[in-house]
């Protein structure tokens, strides 16, 4: 019976640790926090917590903001 419960444990240990990614959780994906809650541009954010996490929905979330976002400005020259 020890032996069940300990992989059982064991088992719900590696669960655990497998659907935790490491990147944080963002409300604003304009405005991306660090794990520490600092402000942090989104191509830095991205750089830091999304390159191995690319199907993580804040990644995904924060990445389609950058991309939003660098279409922004005025128009070309000779417009």
């Amino acid at each position: 019976m020890k032996k069940l419960f300990w992989l059982m444990s064991v088992i719900a240990a590696f669960t655990l640790a497998a659907c935790s990614d490491g990147v944080p959780k963002v409300d604003d994906p304009n405005h991306p926090l660090d794990a520490k809650g600092n402000p942090i541009s989104g191509l830095e954010f991205l750089k830091m917590y999304c390159v191995s996490a690319t199907a993580n929905k804040d990644c995904i979330r924060v990445n389609r903001a950058v991309s939003l976002n660098s279409d922004k400005g005025g128009l070309p020259k000779g417009w």
